[in-house]
């Protein structure tokens, strides 16, 4: 009888391992297979600031380096997108809305009316987004 209890106790515990790997490999199915892939889209344009002087011609060059637009999808900021001298950028984005403002902070007159913009990211399309910051100097 001592033989049977080891046998069957034997079995038990292969049947426990067994049913332990399938729920282990249904489990890694089903995770595999819930995930989608991540889509992405392209946001690229300019940002212009002006007039910057009252009378034209006017020889001031504004230099947008090291001002970003900054991201941000339901208030958590996600991507920065460097803005060139001239002010060209390009940045890929995971398909969304996002709310865009300037970082540091937008120092000139006609900001507030600007930012924050908003844009849809489309998957695998590129979004052209154009800013014009008027300053109001005339």
């Amino acid at each position: 009888m001592n033989t049977e209890k080891k046998g069957y106790s034997k079995s038990l515990v292969l049947l426990i391992v067994l049913l332990l790997i399938l729920l282990s490999s249904v489990m890694i199915s089903i995770f595999v297979n819930s995930q989608k892939p991540i889509s992405y889209g392209t946001v690229q344009g300019w940002v212009t600031v002006g007039p910057l002087c009252p009378v034209e011609p006017c020889n001031k060059v504004l230099n947008l380096t090291g001002y970003n637009l900054a991201f941000t999808n339901n208030g958590r900021t996600y991507y920065y997108a460097p803005l060139s001298a001239n002010g060209n950028f390009s940045i890929k984005l995971e398909v969304g809305s996002y709310s865009i403002i300037m970082e540091p902070s937008c120092q000139w007159l006609g900001c507030d009316q600007v930012f924050p913009k908003n844009v849809d990211v489309l998957a695998n399309e590129t979004t052209t987004l154009n800013i014009s910051i008027d300053t109001g100097i005339r």
